[in-house]
């Protein structure tokens, strides 16, 4: 069965379902809410019970999991989002997070074991290389208050509406110092939109201060490149990695 299939039996709905996205889990919009199809995951689901029974801006949990076929399906509130990107909303959004996540147990964030578990060595040696003594570094120099992080706080991952913000895509929460929550951010709006100054709202916001910032944001490029190549974007992954010491330079998407 496709993954849509999966998610109509596990789920009882009607379809056909929109597609969201692809890669890693598969993604649908319905009438019901987001679904999820996932070969695993069932971890940070329970993490995402708890953040929102904490009451953490995040999604709940509707229905499932519900295993099919070695997958794990589940239905998600669907967050509204009008488009803009607040920063101070950001902020307060991750402060809660972050102080709803006090005492959810949940993996070390790891960055080095993420690259290694992700990286395709054989689409280029060369880059593979570079881009993991630059994660090793960054990721030597990480600092900051240790905290459930998102991980992946980009605005993709962001639903905000009314000055009010949520976080989802839950998948890969983890605990680590707060810098890198706000780096990925700053990383994805200055990389692409040319808005590097967000993250100086999002850091008044949430109470904090740039101690670390620098580090987090050249561990979380890095740590792009890698990304890239996993997904055999050689060409892509070759460019970014050339304008990794740029901060000036914007990043093409893949």
């Amino acid at each position: 069965m496709t993954p849509e299939q999966i998610a109509i039996e596990a789920l009882g709905l009607e379809g056909p379902l929109t597609l969201l996205r692809a890669s890693g889990s598969a993604v649908f919009r319905c009438g019901a809410g987001i679904v999820r199809v996932a070969t695993g995951g069932g971890a940070a689901v329970e993490v995402a019970r708890q953040l929102h029974a904490a009451g953490a801006p995040v999604a709940a949990l509707l229905a499932g999991p519900v295993g099919v076929d070695g997958f794990l399906v589940t239905l998600w509130q669907d967050l509204p989002d009008d488009g803009t990107l607040d920063g101070a909303a950001v902020g307060r959004a991750l402060r809660r997070f972050h102080d709803a996540g006090t005492g959810v147990k949940a993996p070390t964030w790891e960055p080095v074991a993420w690259l290694d578990g992700w990286l395709d060595v054989a689409a280029d040696p060369a880059i593979a290389r570079q881009v993991r003594e630059r994660v090793r570094a960054g990721a030597a120099l990480l600092v900051g208050p240790s905290v459930l992080l998102h991980t992946d706080a980009h605005r993709g991952n962001l639903r905000i509406v009314a000055g009010e913000a949520s976080l989802v895509d839950l998948e890969q929460v983890a605990i680590g110092p707060s810098t890198y929550d706000f780096a990925a951010l700053e990383v994805t709006e200055r990389r692409f939109n040319g808005n590097g100054g967000v993250v100086d709202a999002v850091i008044e916001a949430y109470g904090g201060d740039r101690d670390g910032l620098a580090a987090a944001v050249a561990l979380r490029e890095a740590l792009a490149v890698g990304f890239v190549l996993g997904l055999g974007h050689v060409d892509v992954a070759r460019e970014r990695l050339a304008q990794l010491d740029d901060r000036s330079a914007r990043w093409r998407p893949y």
